[in-house]
């Protein structure tokens, strides 16, 4: 395991000079100048990370203001006169994979009623900042669950209303994984029956231990888990920095050395 963190430096620089890293959520910059986000925002924003399930962020965000009509602005009261099947119907030519969107739109009053039983039990915003990430995504993914959100998207609505933690998505496990940068114990792809190569299926205990990781990583580098998050989001997704993907770009990699892709292959 790396000790070293001054890849993240080189990395940040890289895609800064390529207008390539990902800025941070409205919602997390309106946090960070002591705005206090109302239960709207959190709606969309919870939303905002279901629909990135299984999904390009780049496809969701060009569709964005079409997704937010959708939602009526995420007017709560003129979401709750509409059924659900009103909002699938209007996603799903909107979205090209909508691995879970069915479930989700199911679950959409569920949910808002869930945020909005601890808006009124004494506020929301209050609450996502009350306990370290690892404990609400806890709260969040059991005694007050978000249906048809797991660990990841729960932290990716985190991460978008100001709470500062990472996302264990693919791209962020991929790169810490055994065969890149070497803070798992387990590869980043493996090759299926077909041949084809597949990403690593991630359990649970693999994305809380990155959690734990990341909040260790960003005691000894000084940089917010968030920050983590998005320079290593950005290096790796579509859109982006598209270097560290399923198939790397390690001819262009500025973080070659140290990683440990070309040294498996061999």
């Amino acid at each position: 395991m790396e000790s070293d963190y001054g890849f993240l430096d080189i990395m940040h620089d890289f895609l800064n000079e390529k207008g390539k890293l990902t800025p941070l959520a409205q919602g997390a910059i309106d946090k960070q100048e002591g705005k206090k986000l109302d239960l709207s925002t959190h709606v969309k924003y919870m939303i905002y990370a279901q629909l990135s399930n299984g999904e390009k962020w780049i496809n969701v965000e060009k569709n964005i203001r079409k997704i937010d009509t959708v939602f009526f602005g995420y007017n709560i009261q003129e979401i709750k006169k509409h059924k659900w099947e009103y909002f699938y119907e209007n996603i799903k030519p909107l979205i090209v994979r909508g691995v879970s969107l069915k479930g989700q739109m199911k679950y959409l009053h569920k949910n808002i009623e869930t945020l909005e039983k601890i808006e009124n039990d004494g506020g929301l915003d209050d609450f996502i900042h009350s306990k370290p990430p690892r404990k609400i995504v806890e709260l969040f993914t059991g005694k007050f669950k978000l249906h048809s959100m797991g660990v990841s998207l729960v932290c990716e609505y985190l991460k978008s209303v100001g709470v500062s933690c990472v996302k264990p998505d693919v791209h962020v496990m991929r790169f810490l994984s055994k065969t890149r940068r070497g803070f798992l114990d387990k590869p980043g792809t493996r090759i299926n029956k077909k041949g084809e190569i597949k990403d690593t299926n991630w359990t649970i205990k693999d994305k809380y231990y990155v959690l734990e990781l990341i909040e260790n990583m960003s005691l000894k580098c000084g940089k917010s888990e968030t920050d983590i998050d998005r320079i290593i989001w950005s290096f790796c997704a579509d859109g982006h920095g598209e270097i560290c993907t399923k198939m790397p770009k390690c001819k262009e990699c500025p973080v070659r050395v140290g990683c440990f892709y070309e040294r498996n292959r061999c």
